[in-house]
């Protein structure tokens, strides 16, 4: 049995950059406070007053003015809080909130004047545009920010990023870079204390080669081609009971597909809560990437971001987004998205036992790589400011016997 909905990811980079309308049956929602509101352009958080004589639904048209309910219950003089963000966009900028009950909606517009600093962009000396942060925002609400900090370093002869800030719906994750001569060091640091560190070998092009921790190597192999892409990489531990691997292919200058194999001997745990020593589990998946013709012009390579860090075994993210991992597609891309398993923890739930079988339930979410969609927005410097991904997801129930 397959449902059919939609994903949604809406990317928002900061670069280093109406008046009320109702329809429907007019007694069911009043607005009390004023219907275009207008704030500096910092942080805030703003308030909507209103009657609502039944269930009302509250939507925004943009990610940086996002409402803290999105539902509730009918009542009078009902507080709705808006969080605006600061706009580092360099222009600007206006939001409408739509408020909806039965058939009435009715508009609230934000409107957010620019920032002080041409859109928040940091300059280096050399005239280069460096991103400032990454803030994602899905489908329910749900928001990522990545944050950056920059220093010259002399070893690549331009900026590069000394800390990278993970903040998830308030829980922050501090992450340090310190560069030495062949190698950058990656310290995390959770709730203000160091969690875990280990250090990135680099040849002379300033290419990951290996990766290495306090008990040692990390088995890394890594090779690029003749034009300094990654065509393939392995890490795994010296027994081979685990090891993760990723081939490459490019085409026209951009990676077009990863193949990444996972195999693990010994560590899956069986339907009775038990490791399985003899358990064997090998996976193979196969990931195309769709791009468009818009350039890959950012300091940071978004694409570690748009394409789910290129699926890497190992290197998505951070050091994929910094350029060590070799020459970066051209053009800018995104998907393919994960499959899920829903709950994932749950898988041997509903288990039904008939003489020699076992019957398993679970239920998996199957995404349309194939039908997804992105918008990208642009600055008048001509850089990617904001993209919107959409992408069918399909629920599947899966009957193992």
């Amino acid at each position: 049995m397959k449902r059919f909905f939609f994903a949604f990811l809406s990317t928002i980079i900061f670069m280093t950059g109406c008046d009320s309308l109702g329809t429907g049956d007019s007694d069911l929602l009043t607005l009390k406070s004023e219907s275009i509101i207008e704030v500096e352009s910092n942080e805030k958080v703003v308030n909507i007053l209103f009657d609502a004589a039944g269930t009302w639904s509250a939507e925004s048209d943009s990610d940086w003015a996002v409402p803290e309910q999105r539902y509730g219950d009918a009542g009078d003089d009902i507080t709705l809080e808006v969080t605006v963000y600061a706009n580092e966009t360099g222009s600007a900028r206006e939001a409408v909130i739509t408020l909806g009950c039965g058939d009435q909606t009715v508009d609230i517009t934000v409107t957010q004047t620019a920032g002080e600093n041409s859109g928040g962009e940091v300059i280096d000396p050399q005239g280069e545009y460096l991103v400032l942060s990454i803030r994602e925002t899905d489908q329910d609400g749900y928001q990522m920010t990545f944050s950056y900090e920059y220093d010259f370093i002399e070893s690549f002869g331009k900026y590069m990023p000394v800390k990278e800030t993970f903040d998830m719906e308030g829980d922050v994750t501090d992450v340090e870079y310190q560069y030495g001569s062949g190698y950058i060091d990656r310290i995390v640091i959770y709730e203000g204390v160091e969690d875990y560190r280990y250090r990135l070998l680099l040849d002379e092009e300033n290419r990951i080669t290996d990766i290495k921790d306090e008990e040692g190597s990390y088995g890394y192999t890594v090779e690029y081609n003749s034009d300094g892409q990654i065509l393939s990489e392995k890490s795994g531990n010296l027994d081979e009971d685990y090891y993760y691997s990723s081939k490459y292919e490019w085409q026209n200058g951009n990676l077009a597909k990863s193949v990444r194999r996972d195999f693990q001997q010994g560590h899956d745990i069986n339907a009775d809560g038990y490791i399985d020593e003899n358990d064997i589990r090998d996976v193979t998946e196969e990931y195309d990437y769709k791009y468009t013709e818009y350039p890959n012009n950012t300091n940071l390579d978004l694409n570690a971001r748009l394409c789910n860090g290129y699926n890497s075994a190992l290197m998505s993210d951070g050091p994929a987004l910094f350029g060590i991992t070799g020459k970066r597609s051209e053009n800018l891309g995104y998907g393919p998205f994960y499959g899920m398993s829903e709950p994932w923890h749950d898988i041997f739930r509903d288990r039904v036992t008939d003489g020699q079988t076992d019957r398993v339930m679970n239920y998996d979410i199957e995404i349309g790589n194939d039908e997804a969609e992105a918008v990208f927005e642009f600055n008048d410097e001509g850089y990617p400011v904001k993209v919107t991904i959409t992408a069918p997801k399909y629920k599947t129930e899966i009957i193992r016997t």
